[in-house]
């Protein structure tokens, strides 16, 4: 089956690379879309609406959720929302000029998201598109809480001001910001969410100038920061940005009990160097005035 195109797609690549191509259309180039033949998913496994009342029927538990479909690629802990995303390969773009011609693919970001109760019961599955928007996209957290709300599910109430929380008993608390500091070099922020993984696993996608405060167990844990995390990014054709200039950041934390930690997270772009996103930890004293007029990342 071939698909023809629609719209422009969903792929951020586009919108990254839109005033360079703009420019290359206004010198006389030509843009021809080219239908795709069906194919297996760039990422991840494709969902049919059909499956989902089988792999994530309303009361199924956790374990048999993960039994069917794996291990999730994101969990959205406060949301109580496991989140299995893939690619869509949409259709090609071909871009013609004198001596030169190149193709890259649009392509749309699906979601499977399955909702449980505080008993790990099932209670909501449904697949969602993720929105692209002119120099920015919607998290995946604003995608899962937009879908909840909308399926009627009791999401938590987010604060409008930050307060400093103490860590619960025999727990440590880490808030996790992320700041909009320029490059050294004038490049501003990137724009796009960043996702977060704790210790292999993402849990969050954060804007600029949001925070999110995790509970963990006493001990040893990896933060890991990624611009352009694998559900989201395709190396294939033209206009992308190699994988050597993907440059994900990791922290090592030893953490104790009743302690609550501060990781800045930052992402800036247009150094020359790539996307490249670091994780450093911060005092108390130097992060508290940073994050107190920040919105969480859920």
């Amino acid at each position: 089956m071939l698909k023809y195109p629609k719209h422009f797609g969903s792929n951020w690549i586009w919108i990254a690379f839109a005033p360079l191509l703009l420019g290359f259309l206004m010198a006389g180039c030509v843009a021809v879309p080219i239908p795709v033949a069906s194919e297996s998913p760039l990422f991840g496994n494709r969902v049919e609406e059909k499956e989902v009342a089988s792999v994530a029927a309303v009361g199924q538990s956790r374990e048999e959720v993960i039994s069917n479909l794996g291990k999730p690629t994101i969990e959205l802990k406060d949301l109580r929302i496991l989140v299995y995303p893939w690619i869509e390969h949409e259709y090609d773009w071909l871009f013609i000029g004198a001596g030169f011609a190149a193709i890259t693919p649009m392509t749309q970001d699906w979601a499977l998201l399955v909702a449980f109760d505080d008993k790990d019961r099932v209670t909501h599955a449904g697949l969602v598109k993720q929105i692209v928007k002119i120099f920015s996209r919607e998290s995946i957290n604003t995608t899962a809480r937009n879908w909840a709300d909308a399926q009627g599910i009791n999401t938590p109430l987010l604060p409008t001001t930050f307060a400093l929380s103490s860590a619960p008993i025999d727990k440590s608390l880490l808030y996790v910001f992320r700041t909009k500091r320029k490059s050294l070099f004038g490049g501003a922020a990137w724009p796009w969410p960043v996702a977060l993984a704790v210790d292999g696993q993402y849990i969050s996608e954060m804007h600029n100038e949001t925070y999110i405060a995790l509970k963990v167990e006493p001990g040893k844990h990896e933060l890991l920061s990624d611009a352009l995390p694998s559900y989201h990014y395709v190396e294939r054709g033209s206009f992308v940005i190699p994988s050597a200039s993907r440059r994900p950041a990791s922290i090592i934390l030893n953490t104790l009990p009743n302690q609550v930690y501060f990781i800045e997270l930052l992402c800036p772009s247009g150094t020359g160097k790539g996307i490249e996103s670091s994780l450093a930890q911060k005092t108390e004293a130097d992060a508290l005035p940073v994050i107190k007029d920040f919105r969480p990342a859920w």
